[in-house]
């Protein structure tokens, strides 16, 4: 498909590839006379004569070009050239929702609470008003979320939508939606309604204040079958910086059951809307058993532990009042050894990093002269050189996230 580069098709001069999935390969283009950037969705080849895939693609085109909501992409044709199939879309000048969760966690920092509400809100105005069109999304994921440089989220990809009032295509017992954010009846082969869009909706949510995915298995299916069968772990225990008032509308967006569940989206935006603003940060110093407000490292008694971000696992730091961080490798023998965390592969040193306790009080993180850095909440602190731990602290050894809990 990069034959297509600097290439014109139909009104559209080709410029650059930026993106490709299933079904399609996406590209920037230029449209001379309305001189406008615009993005192409061209359709593979070799699916072109599949009957299905390409009625898919049509759908898909002519779901969207229904649809007209600032926080949904906008479809402006859909044509074709002998066998080639494309759509032509807005161009979205910025980053996915996917990038930008990468980004954040390595950086070593999770997305401030301000900006998960007001991205979660956008995207759930988007679906309340194509629910409202009769539109079902079936794939709410990161990917599919674009934030441009005006900061507008814009909700993109309908291909696996499904219209309401209009034939059905999926076969019965076909999985349809993305497996780490896949709602319990998807997985199960049912078409599924809003609620689905709902629950896949809070697992965004999920992950954006936890670092983490709901689920996480070895497959996709085994991921399925943990949205089918098993509890949810609830956001607090991997975050405990999350509000009540926050973990609980993700819980009830993600129920098994989508009786238990918010009935609309605009259910959903309501509660969303009754979220105090305030920042996790903010929170911790409001909880009477975090650090007192003058002096937020200080906490009586100490207790320590380590969430590791991806697994959502706990290590707890007993017995000792200083702990290196690393690897076991040859003679190195840190107190935490990280290698069942993927360290070697995230950049983690043999000696990376230690946590002390000092009077029994206050809590220093060392980085040891690591290859790949520390950073604390997206700061890269200097080797050798002590700084201060707060609870809460989000804390990058080279690419392995974890997050500081102390009381």
């Amino acid at each position: 498909m990069n034959g297509f580069l600097d290439k014109t098709i139909g009104k559209y001069q080709i410029i650059e590839k930026i993106g490709r999935g299933a079904m399609a390969e996406v590209y920037k283009a230029y449209h001379a006379h309305l001189e406008r950037y615009v993005a192409i969705k061209i359709l593979h080849s070799f699916l072109s004569e599949k009957t299905d895939i390409l009625n898919r693609f049509q759908r898909e085109a002519k779901h969207v070009a229904s649809l007209s909501h600032p926080n949904i992409v906008q479809v402006y044709d859909f044509d074709s050239l002998g066998a080639l199939y494309y759509m032509v879309m807005e161009y979205i000048d910025g980053p996915t929702l996917k990038k930008l969760i990468k980004d954040n966690l390595a950086e070593g920092k999770l997305m401030p609470l301000r900006e998960v509400l007001w991205i979660i809100s956008n995207v759930g105005n988007a679906l309340a008003y194509a629910h409202r069109a009769g539109v079902v999304h079936r794939d709410i994921k990161p990917a599919n979320v674009m934030i441009d440089k005006g900061e507008r989220v814009v909700l993109t990809d309908f291909g696996l939508a499904k219209i309401v009032s209009g034939p059905q295509f999926t076969t019965t017992g076909a999985l349809v939606g993305t497996p780490a954010y896949m709602s319990p009846e998807q997985g199960l082969g049912q078409a599924g309604d809003a609620r689905s869009d709902i629950y896949s909706l809070g697992a965004m949510m999920y992950q954006l204040v936890t670092g983490r995915f709901p689920f996480i298995a070895e497959t996709p299916i085994a991921t399925v079958f943990k949205h089918i069968n098993a509890p949810l772990p609830w956001p607090r225990t991997i975050n405990p910086d999350i509000p009540e008032d926050v973990e609980q509308i993700i819980v009830r967006a993600m129920e098994k059951n989508p009786d238990d569940r918010f009935q609309s989206v605009d259910e959903f935006l309501k509660a969303l809307s009754n979220v105090s603003a305030l920042s996790s940060e903010e929170r911790i110093r409001d909880q009477v058993d975090s650090l007192p407000p003058a002096r937020p490292a200080v906490v009586q008694d100490v207790a320590i532990a380590l969430h590791i971000v991806e697994t959502g696992q706990m290590i707890a730091l007993e017995n000792g009042t200083e702990f290196t961080l690393g690897r076991l490798d040859g003679a190195a023998r840190p107190e935490i050894d990280l290698s069942p965390f993927d360290a070697f592969k995230k950049g983690v040193s043999r000696l990376h990093a230690s946590i002390r306790v000092e009077d029994n009080q206050t809590v220093k993180l060392v980085d040891l002269g690591s290859t790949n850095g520390t950073w604390v909440n997206g700061s890269k602190i200097e080797p050798h050189i002590p700084v201060t731990l707060h609870h809460g602290d989000v804390i990058a050894l080279g690419k392995l996230i974890v997050q500081a809990l102390i009381r």
